[in-house]
């Protein structure tokens, strides 16, 4: 059994990440006040920069609203698709 200090919650939400100066469509796995899962699904019309370990990411879910800010923890490249690991800059209460 896997044991965490912050739990998880499967949220599988579609967001924006902003990377590079770049915004790229992705989905959140996964969320923890620490921290976020990150599907960027490759592909012509979505665009993905280099990603390195260490980058800075904000992660957008609303326009209107601030995003999540951290840096990329991990990196899996895995067929169509790239999978990072955010760990936040601070952590972040959900309520809800």
């Amino acid at each position: 059994m896997e044991l965490r200090k912050y739990p998880r919650k499967e949220v599988m939400q579609d967001a924006l990440c902003l990377l590079s100066n770049r915004s790229i469509a992705c989905n959140v796995q996964n969320l923890s006040c620490a921290g976020a899962y990150i599907k960027v699904e490759k592909s012509p019309a979505n665009s993905v920069p280099r990603i390195d370990i260490g980058a800075d990411v904000e992660v957008i879910f609303h326009p209107e609203e601030p995003g999540l800010k951290g840096k990329i923890l991990r990196l899996i490249n895995e067929g169509d698709a790239i999978y990072f690991a955010i760990y936040f800059m601070r952590q972040y209460s959900f309520e809800g």
